[in-house]
């Protein structure tokens, strides 16, 4: 049972998801939960220890979902469900799976974290890797902040065939995302300022900057273009010391690993919002745009720029939208190009929905907005859209953390 603290706000978030379920109909509308999938629309996973809200995850072909989360001392948690939310008894013998990245030297431990999932296809098996922060031995010395890359087998077992023993370990910089190219390549980048690109048996690509890695600056987001163009995307600062401001910016790096000067303005593309802003998404829609999700001044934010990097200004007139109030991480695109950013409000999830232009989607939840109390405290930073195999139609998912719970959600497009 809840405890009192947490009755009244659970009354309101009861009374205006009750809300926005009169005013989008549900179940029938935009925005609605989709209670073909777990329970009433809602996945709760229970652990055995407290982990954080997912970090990573990705959506395979026949519509399983994959995510991880915890990492360090806790361990890590991998878990798939099958199309409809239920866990996938396949994977790991209950659909989850634990593994820790501990390096141990004399009577000290070490441990890392992964932060991305992304899927690599070996002779038409869907393989799992999953990408972080590691630690490595030199000399006397443990060197930490390493890259770690693990890959599992369908079934959720280790692939020993990659680098050693299923892992492999780079003095190159940590992964905070992750993009697995078409040519199954494993790209990595983090605010180490180091973007790295594997083989797909997990060393080094010299083909790619100097033996695989290429020096930027910060790194959050990674997202890989049709020409085999590398999306990066960071941020850059104006102003100095106490006037200093971070805004949204990608940079696009050449498949040799040259920064491309053609895209923007001298390789890099800026969302100005004027007062910071905070990017955790790129993405890129049908047509080759690129858009960037995530926060700006405590709302929700998107930016929108052409395939050349120039300021889309079909979208809210100056490439820039912000939304309501909240933290805004995760972010995906719809078939007809409609941009969902989703995240966080008073611990609630919360989903935002814009049409092509930028204006908020009024047709989705209660003019353009979703709020969802899910259990007690949820976090949010991943979004996806799946394809549900059900009715071949398209859905948005959300994966959180309601500790001790890994929670997901999944919602109507239409």
């Amino acid at each position: 049972m809840r405890s009192r603290r947490f009755l009244l706000p659970l009354l309101l978030s009861a009374f205006l998801v009750a809300a926005n379920a009169y005013a989008q109909t549900c179940p029938g509308g935009a925005g609605c939960l989709d209670t073909s999938f777990g329970t009433g629309g809602t996945v709760l996973v229970p652990l055995s220890f407290i982990v954080p809200a997912p970090e990573g995850m990705v959506v395979q072909p026949d519509g399983k979902i994959v995510s991880v989360s915890g990492g360090f001392s806790n361990g890590h948690k991998l878990v798939r469900l099958n199309a409809d939310g239920s866990l996938d008894t396949s994977f790991g013998g209950d659909g989850t799976v634990e593994f820790t990245w501990q390096l141990t030297s004399g009577s000290s431990s070490y441990y890392g974290k992964a932060y991305g999932v992304g899927l690599q296809n070996i002779g038409g098996q869907q393989r799992i890797v999953v990408a972080g922060t590691g630690h490595l031995v030199s000399g006397r010395n443990i060197i930490g902040s390493v890259l770690r890359v693990q890959r599992f087998m369908p079934d959720g077992s280790v692939d020993t065939s990659f680098g050693v023993g299923g892992s492999i370990v780079h003095n190159t910089g940590y992964a905070l995302a992750m993009a697995i190219q078409p040519d199954g390549k494993i790209v990595t980048v983090g605010d180490a300022g180091n973007l790295v690109r594997l083989n797909v048996n997990g060393s080094l690509d010299a083909s790619f900057g100097l033996n695989g890695v290429v020096t930027i600056d910060y790194g959050r987001a990674l997202a890989v273009d049709s020409s085999g163009g590398v999306l990066v995307g960071g941020y850059k600062v104006f102003g100095k010391g106490n006037n200093a401001r971070r805004e949204m910016s990608v940079i696009r790096i050449l498949p040799n690993g040259i920064v491309d000067t053609s895209f923007g303005s001298s390789g890099r593309a800026i969302a100005d919002f004027g007062v910071g802003s905070q990017l955790f998404e790129v993405q890129i829609d049908l047509a080759g745009r690129i858009v960037l999700g995530g926060n700006s001044n405590g709302s929700f934010a998107a930016a929108r720029f052409t395939p050349g990097g120039q300021p889309d200004t079909s979208f809210n007139g100056n490439c820039r939208v912000t939304g309501p109030a909240g933290n805004g991480r995760g972010t995906a695109i719809q078939l007809d190009g409609k941009i969902v950013v989703t995240g966080e409000y008073n611990m609630d999830f919360r989903l935002v929905r814009f049409n092509t232009d930028g204006t908020l989607d009024a047709s989705f939840g209660a003019t353009g907005v979703v709020t969802l109390d899910v259990y007690a405290h949820d976090h949010s930073y991943r979004t996806l859209i799946q394809t549900d195999p059900a009715c071949n139609c398209e859905k948005i998912v959300m994966s959180g953390g309601s500790d001790p719970q890994i929670s997901f959600a999944r919602f109507t497009t239409f």
